[in-house]
């Protein structure tokens, strides 16, 4: 196979790669995206049962849900390329006629991007469609995104620009910390062969307890000390700049993360 890239080879295999993704992993995906409507008949058989009335549930849950399922599909992760590890599945992988380089930019595509948005999608077309169909719902999530963008209009006029730098630092973190999640779990289903899920689970504990004792030994004694005073000096500033160092350290890991992944793709044998 020519290793060079080639973006009509490419294509072909996307659509085939999304395809078996789909086929193989559809059912978690209408889980994860239909976790709200699970949500809502729980609800509405409790309130049934225990109040004798008719109640949806308010939209502080059904947004606690959907953070749930999106730690669930990050988890599922996992799995969903899982499959490269065994000799049957992962060798017809490597057979197909494809670069390292197209079969790594799929992989990345499919994952990053088509997978969140669909989820996303399935998520609160379904929210909709409960808020529509049951008033005791309340106002949709999308409604709520509506609600959160007006108070931030009222936050920029009355913070001005510093505001609007931070919280656009902010949407940033979390897409970063999002794609290093997501990328972490998918590597971790590329290197274990059995236990993916808990094995990934387990080398991120160990990693956080390792980076969390080293941290908790920079902030306690003088260090402590030191870091208060920076932040009574400038606490905006100060909270924007470690907002700012902790997204390029996240975008580092993430960037490390899919050197991992290309190279596991590449070296991949069974």
């Amino acid at each position: 196979m020519n290793s060079s890239f080639s973006f009509r080879r490419f294509g072909t295999y996307f659509l085939y790669d999304l395809r078996e993704v789909w086929k193989n992993n559809s059912k978690a995906f209408y889980i994860f995206g239909g976790s709200g409507v699970m949500l809502y008949v729980v609800w509405v058989l409790f309130s049934l049962v225990f109040t004798q009335t008719w109640t949806a549930p308010v939209i502080w849950a059904r947004a606690g849900v959907f953070g749930l399922a999106v730690c669930g599909l990050s988890l599922y992760y996992a799995r969903m390329y899982g499959f490269l590890t065994e000799r049957k599945a992962g060798s017809q992988y490597l057979m197909l006629p494809a670069s390292t380089g197209e079969k790594f930019a799929s992989m990345i595509v499919i994952s990053i991007i088509v997978v969140p948005i669909v989820f996303t999608a399935i998520y609160l077309a379904l929210d909709g469609a409960i808020t529509l169909l049951d008033k005791t719902a309340g106002s949709s999530l999308i409604a709520g995104i509506g609600e959160i963008k007006s108070g931030f209009n009222k936050m920029v006029e009355a913070e001005g620009d510093g505001f609007v730098i931070s919280f656009g630092w902010f949407i940033i973190s979390i897409v970063i910390s999002s794609i290093e999640n997501l990328l972490y779990f998918l590597l971790g289903g590329l290197i274990f062969k059995k236990w993916k899920i808990a094995g990934s689970i387990g080398v991120s504990l160990l990693i956080g307890i390792i980076f969390g004792n080293i941290f908790g030994l920079i902030v306690t004694g003088d260090g402590f000390e030191y870091w208060t005073k920076l932040l009574e000096a400038d606490p905006e500033g100060i909270s924007r700049q470690i907002l700012i160092w902790s997204n390029v350290i996240c975008g580092l890991i993430s960037a490390g993360l899919a050197t991992g992944i290309y190279f596991r793709i590449k070296t991949i044998k069974h």
